[in-house]
């Protein structure tokens, strides 16, 4: 923007203007927003300000500021070179830049550009801020001063948007016919062709002084012709001196004139422009009129006379271009200061804001906006206006009348026209799941079935039992809601389902999925909004087992069968027989509940405002839908309204707190809570009930129930805080099932009974095959190995408290160094990835051969695996390679470990211990002297454990390998058999 001005300032022709000193500078400077100390302080300031001055452009930088100006640094040299519009070959090379190149730079303007030329012929373009942005900035002083108020109104002044982007469509060109009264001047081109007797061709120019130099015929005056009188001329000379030859006559380059674009123009100035341009082609040139000069007093002034003046709204509005005279050389373009302004908002054409010339009335300003627009309502228009004392008033006025059309406009008016109102008058609305929704004219007897006159007029898949009707109730514009059958209204029409209409209803159509739901709410919220205070507003709500569960607005005469159909009915598997109806109490807000069917006549309840319906299906758990009434009903006992509570426990299907009901029984109760279990003792209960005897003591009382019979049963009454216990079948048994896997002749799962055991189903499994090994049986059970697996827990919470727990020193080490928390942490790793497995050591093969009266008696989810027969003895722990070896009988457990490569320097040679394959463990004593339980079986394991040189609790994570190994072997012998 800075170098905009800078080539603006740089114009000769612009200098000889008003620019004679710094304060006009600093003025423009403010107008265009620009700083005047930038950061490199005062110098650098006051060295822009002398190459500003008029006297930089006469004689140039002096010495000394030329010195200033090469003390900046290079990068501040190149930013005002550059603002400057001067370009400077390099940093290193400033020094020898010619500064005077400022005397000789031009700037000629070419449409929204301007070319900067040099005393080099160089050229380069100059980016410039937009016109809108300079608008902008003088828009909101224009509106200041014409006492707009922005916050107040959003209107633009009319016709200033016609120099946005400066069109070049209004630029004079060269290729237009010249018109016949166009004066011949210096600069001139004249064309002349000879044909005939002689044929040439010439262009000549007319010189400075007036002549043109025609060969064969001499100079010939031209200058102040018309070019008709030009034609006339040159033919009438060509036909008398040069015998037989024609000649033909037209204009080549015309010349350029100096005209001048002065007051608020986007930039005055001088310019230079075509001979043929008008007032318009100079307006244009100069980027326009700014938002604080006039469009309608445009003055052209000629050697000090005002010719004529053009009003920028005949253009606009009339498309008049009749005054938009041709320019001549020196004349001036003045634009005055914009004068009064009156703004026209609302239904008009095209509401802005308008100079005033001759215009006084409001109605000359309405057709200046465009006039009324067809939604206008000009009865009730109003003028915004500021009085003398600066007071703001408010004036109506009616344009429908003479008199207020005729009604003078002051300056700084603003005209507001009113819409007609959007709602439509005797109509009906129609919306929702229909073909044709929309209004439709209301007229006398007009019924739902002239709306929906068939089932083919809906979309696809209507509700036809719950369309709503939504009503003004007057003069206080309340609504109400009236419930409609379709399928009645379409089947018997003029019927009594076939509702009349109103003018201004609406009817609401739905379609059965939850598309209805935004319009309740819709409506609901319409309800809560004009609930007198003190009442509640007319909803109601379901929830529970059905489609389109919440809340609904309550219509006049709704029924229970209504609410289930604006939830749109109830889900398969519902209980019918036993729902509740919640009312609150508008009064105190308090609850009642209610057991009520939803069968038969009880449909034809009437609903109260905010009751709600809680209906259940056969398998949820209603204690938990029924918690906040619970909660409810909890808060609001005291002491004149005892707790209305009762509890149900035991073998029902839905156990918990239940609302206490009116002349509730034990039937109910069970009722209510979804009925028995299978297992259920349906033959005795027992209540315990709490009272408070007259003294405030609470008494204890237990009643045991019959409930084969009514009284005394199942029609026993319940009080607050009873408690019911809905017992068990003796005896009763689940479906108990276990598993037998492996090498028996008929594996798989049965199912058992109280007392049944190991025996009893290997015998059921056919009895072992000839492949299996006994003593290896695998006995699981899910107890076990949930407690064992609390028990890993527990380790490991212990192996994490002693790694945390233990200083580690010299004592605590291992001979080759080893961290202790290093094995801590090996044995945590592996402790997280085992797995209990539940197993119970059984000795099977006494058990088949004695048929031994230890009897294991079977439990649900039990698992007995039968392997195969296994030759190998395993080796594992500290040994130098661990691994498998057929067994043989002369062979005891050091000769394994010998073939095992023998122990390795870690090992601990007194504590080795087998691994049985029935799962039992044997520790092997190796002494100097005593070598006890060295024997070894088929399927065993050997374990060489690390040696720890055990203190404090080395000693029990040496137990803990010893369990992981137990359950590693375990588990791989049931891999074995393909149970995992």
């Amino acid at each position: 923007m800075s170098r905009k001005l800078n080539q603006t300032l740089l114009n000769p022709d612009f200098a000889d203007l008003e620019i004679r000193s710094l304060n006009k500078m600093q003025r423009i400077y403010q107008a265009y927003k620009l700083p005047i100390f930038r950061a490199t302080g005062f110098i650098v300031t006051g060295f822009l300000c002398m190459l500003l001055s008029v006297n930089t452009f006469a004689a140039g930088p002096s010495a000394g500021q030329l010195a200033m100006f090469k003390n900046l640094p290079a990068a501040e040299q190149q930013r005002l070179a550059r603002q400057m519009g001067v370009a400077l070959p390099s940093a290193k090379g400033i020094q020898q830049a010619p500064i005077q190149v400022l005397e000789t730079v031009k700037v000629r303007s070419v449409g929204q550009q301007s070319i900067i030329e040099n005393n080099s012929g160089n050229v380069s373009e100059a980016r410039e801020e937009s016109k809108e942005q300079v608008d902008e900035r003088f828009s909101a002083s224009a509106e200041k001063n014409n006492n707009k108020e922005e916050t107040k109104t959003t209107l633009k002044q009319f016709g200033y948007d016609l120099f946005a982007g400066v069109p070049t469509t209004f630029a004079p060109v060269s290729n237009v016919p010249v018109p016949t009264e166009y004066i011949i001047g210096p600069g001139d081109t004249v064309k002349v062709q000879l044909y005939g007797k002689n044929n040439a061709s010439y262009e000549l120019n007319v010189t400075r002084d007036g002549l043109i130099q025609f060969p064969d015929v001499g100079p010939m005056p031209v200058a102040g012709l018309t070019f008709k009188e030009l034609k006339t001329h040159i033919q009438d000379t060509v036909s008398r001196q040069i015998i037989g030859a024609k000649v033909s006559i037209t204009m080549g380059n015309l010349r350029s004139i100096r005209i001048f674009v002065l007051g608020e123009a986007y930039r005055p100035g001088s310019y230079t422009v075509g001979a043929l341009s008008t007032m318009t082609n100079a307006l244009f040139a100069s980027g326009g009129i700014t938002k604080m000069g006039s469009l309608r007093k445009v003055q052209l002034k000629r050697q000090g006379k005002l010719i004529g003046r053009f009003d920028l709204y005949d253009l606009l509005l009339k498309g008049d271009t009749s005054k938009d005279t041709r320019l001549l050389p020196g004349d001036v373009i003045f634009i005055p200061p914009i004068g009064r302004t009156v703004g026209v908002m609302g239904e008009v054409k095209r509401p802005a804001i308008y100079e005033l010339s001759h215009e006084y009335s409001v109605l000359e300003a309405i057709e200046m906006a465009g006039g009324f627009l067809p939604t206008a309502y000009p009865s009730e228009s109003r003028i915004e206006r500021i009085e003398k004392k600066g007071i703001r008033s408010i004036v109506n006025v009616d344009l429908t009348k003479k008199e207020g059309k005729n009604r003078k406009v002051r300056d700084a008016d603003v005209i507001q026209v009113y819409s007609v109102f959007d709602t439509v008058e005797n109509s009906v609305l129609l919306k929702g799941h229909v073909k044709r929704p929309g209004a439709f004219a209301w007229k006398k007897d007009l019924r739902v079935s002239d709306l929906v006159p068939s089932i083919h007029s809906l979309l696809p898949n209507p509700d036809l039992s719950y369309a709503l009707i939504k009503r003004e109730k007057q003069p206080n514009r309340d609504i109400e809601i009236i419930k409609v059958s379709l399928k009645q209204a379409v089947q018997f029409p003029h019927q009594a389902a076939d509702i009349l209409l109103k003018p201004k209803d609406v009817l609401w159509v739905f379609d059965l999925s939850e598309q209805r739901t935004e319009v309740v709410e819709t409506i609901n919220q319409q309800l809560k909004y004009q609930a007198a205070q003190g009442f509640y507003e007319n909803t109601t709500s379901i929830r529970g087992n059905v489609y389109i569960p919440g809340e609904y607005p309550l219509h006049k005469g709704m029924t229970l069968n209504d609410l289930l159909q604006a939830g749109r009915l109830c889900k398969p598997e519902t209980d019918r027989d036993n729902a509740l109806l919640v009312h609150k109490d508008a009064q105190n807000g308090k609850i009642a509940v209610e057991s009520i069917a939803l069968t038969g006549k009880s449909l034809e309840r009437l609903i109260l405002p905010k009751d709600e319906l809680i209906v259940f299906s056969m398998d949820e758990n209603r204690a938990d839908t029924l918690r906040p009434i619970v909660e409810q009903l909890q808060s609001q006992a005291d002491k004149k309204e005892a707790l209305k509570l009762v509890n149900i426990s035991g073998y029902v299907k839905s156990p918990g707190m239940y609302p206490l009901l009116k002349n509730m029984t034990v039937e109910k109760l069970i009722a209510l809570a979804g009925g028995y279990q299978e297992q259920a003792f349906a033959v005795a209960a027992e209540i315990t009930r709490l009272k408070t005897d007259k003294d405030q003591y609470q008494q204890f009382k237990r009643l045991n129930l019959d409930l084969t019979t009514k009284k005394g049963g199942l029609a026993t009454q319940l009080i607050s805080r009873d408690q019911l216990f809905i017992k068990r079948i003796p005896n009763w048994n689940e479906s108990e099932r276990v598993t037998i896997q492996g090498e028996v002749n008929f594996p798989g799962t049965y199912p058992i009974h109280k007392g049944d055991t190991v025996l009893d189903l290997i015998q059921r499994a056919g009895g072992l095959n000839e492949y299996a090994e006994p003593k290896a049986a695998i006995f699981l059970r899910e107890d076990l190995r949930k407690r064992e697996q609390q028990q890993l827990a527990r380790f490991k919470q212990q192996l994490k408290r002693d790694m945390a727990n233990i200083k580690i020193d010299k004592a605590q080490q291992v001979q080759n160094k080893t961290d202790v928390s290093a094995l801590g942490n090996d044995l945590l790793d592996d402790l997280a990835e085992t797995q209990a497995t539940g197993r119970l050591v059984i000795n099977l093969p006494e058990m088949l051969a004695s048929q031994s009266p230890k009897r294991i008696e079977l439990k649900s989810n039990d698992r007995l695996v039968i392997p195969a027969r296994n030759n190998a003895i395993t080796v594992l722990g500290e040994v130098q390679f661990s691994t498998s070896h057929l067994y043989q009988n002369k062979r005891d457990v050091f000769d394994y470990i010998d073939v095992s490569g023998g122990y390795s320097a870690k090992a601990d040679k007194k504590h080795i211990y087998i691994i049985k394959a029935s799962g039992e463990v044997a520790s092997v004593k190796n002494g100097w002297f005593i070598k006890r339980n060295t024997g070894i079986a088929p399927g065993d394991t050997v374990i060489v454990p690390y040696d720890t040189y055990a203190t404090g609790p080395m000693t029990y994570w040496l137990n803990m390998s010893q369990v992981m190994f137990q359950l590693a072997t375990t588990t791989a012998a049931l891999n074995s058999v393909g149970v995992f």
